[in-house]
C-alpha cells in the first residue's frame, strides 16, 4: 500500500503561548509542495474544534480529529495509542511531533509501536532532489551535523524543536477537510490515570518568541551573569546561555539555548562569550542580526555572526551598559 500525506501532531495545550505546531505546518507545506502530496494535522481531545479552526488557518489541509472525553487530558499512554492506530490505518509518508517535554516522549512510542525510527530535535527537515525526507540533526554532543535519509521504513517520524522555523500568516479563507475519527476505546486504556494537570507559569517570556535576546556563553565570568542580564533589561532583551552554564548552575535549563535547548530567531541576538560549537549555532541561524563577543579571534562564532568583537566579554558588557545608560 503506498503511503501518502505529511503529518503534523497537534500539540495544541497552551497553544497561543507555544507555537511550534504552526511553525511545523508552514514547514510540512513546503515540503508538501516538492512531492505533490498533502498537509494533515492530528488533533486529539476533547472541546478542541477552535484548534482545529486555527490549524486550518495556518496551512492544514486535512484534519483527523479523535473526540473522546477520556482525550481531555494529555495521558501519554492514551495519545501514543491513538496516534499509533490512526498512523497505522491512514499511513502518512512523514509524521512530524512538535518537539515539547510532551512531544519527545510521544515520538520514540509511536515509533516503536509501528516499527519504524524517529529523528529527534531536528535542526532542519528538507525533501531531497530524489523526493526522500531529510532529516538534520546534531550528534556528537553538537560537532557535527547529521544528515538522516529514511528510504524504507513509514511513516518517517521527527521531532522539532520550537522556533526553529516561522509559521505562516492566519488565512481566515482557508479551508480544509475535517476526518472524524472513531477510535477503539481499547487504544485509551493505560496504568496510570491523570486527574488533574496544570502548567507552571514561566518567570518571564519565552526565548522563541523573543525579539532581542543576550546570550551568554562560557566565557561569562560567574561575577559577569548579573551584568548580561542588566543588559537584556536595559534593551528589553530576554536572557539565553549556553550549556556551561546550565551545568554550573549559573542559569536554570530553560535558559538554554543549542540543540537540546531552545532555537531563537529575534531580531537582535548578542552572545557574549560563546565559542560557537556547532550545537549552539544551529539553534540561532534564523537571528536577523548577530553581535559576537569573544577573546579568541579564530572562534567558531565569527563565521556566524553580522559583527564581531574581539574582546573580553565581561569588560565588553560592562562598557555597553555604561554606555546605554548614559
Amino acid at each position: 500500500m503506498m503511503h501518502e500525506g505529511i503529518w503534523v501532531f497537534g500539540d495544541h495545550r497552551n497553544y497561543y503561548q507555544d507555537r511550534v505546531t504552526l511553525q511545523l505546518l508552514a514547514r510540512a507545506r513546503d515540503m508538501a509542495e516538492k512531492i505533490h502530496t498533502y498537509v494533515g494535522v492530528v488533533v486529539i481531545g476533547a472541546g478542541v474544534d477552535e484548534y482545529c479552526m486555527e490549524y486550518t488557518a495556518h496551512g492544514a489541509e486535512k484534519i483527523f480529529l479523535v473526540e473522546h472525553e477520556s482525550l481531555r487530558e494529555y495521558s501519554l499512554g492514551r495519545f501514543t495509542g491513538v496516534l499509533t492506530e490512526l498512523v497505522r490505518e491512514c499511513r502518512p509518508e512523514i509524521l512530524l511531533v512538535p518537539g515539547s517535554d510532551f512531544g519527545r516522549l510521544l515520538a520514540p512510542k509511536v515509533a516503536a509501536r509501528l516499527g519504524t525510527g524517529a529523528s529527534s530535535d531536528c535542526i532542519a527537515l528538507d525533501i531531497d532532489e530524489e523526493g526522500f525526507f531529510v532529516q538534520m540533526s546534531a550528534v556528537h554532543d553538537g560537532s557535527a551535523v547529521a544528515e538522516i535519509l529514511g528510504r524504507e521504513a513509514y511513516p518517517q517520524i521527527a521531532t522539532v524543536r520550537p522556533g526553529v522555523y516561522r509559521e505562516r500568516p492566519h488565512d481566515y479563507s482557508a479551508k480544509a477537510e475535517l476526518v472524524r475519527v472513531d477510535v477503539d476505546e481499547g487504544a485509551f486504556r493505560e496504568r496510570i490515570r491523570v486527574i488533574s494537570s496544570s502548567r507552571e507559569p514561566a518567570e518571564s517570556g519565552g526565548l522563541e518568541g523573543a525579539q532581542c535576546v543576550v546570550c551568554a556563553g562560557n566565557g561569562i565570568s560567574r561575577g559577569g551573569i548579573k551584568r548580561v542580564r542588566e543588559l537584556a533589561a536595559l534593551i528589553s532583551a530576554e536572557t539565553g546561555c549556553t550549556r556551561p552554564l546550565v551545568e554550573k548552575n549559573l542559569l536554570p535549563h530553560d535558559r538554554l539555548i543549542g540543540q537540546t535547548g531552545k532555537s531563537v530567531r529575534p531580531e537582535l541576538l548578542i552572545v557574549a562569550g560563546a565559542s560557537g560549537a556547532a550545537q549552539f549555532t544551529a539553534a540561532i541561524g534564523g537571528s536577523k542580526c548577530i553581535v559576537a563577543v569573544n577573546r579568541d579571534q579564530h572562534a567558531a562564532v565569527f563565521g556566524h555572526c553580522d559583527i564581531g568583537i574581539v574582546g573580553d566579554a565581561d569588560s565588553v558588557i560592562r562598557r555597553l551598559i555604561a554606555r546605554l545608560k548614559k
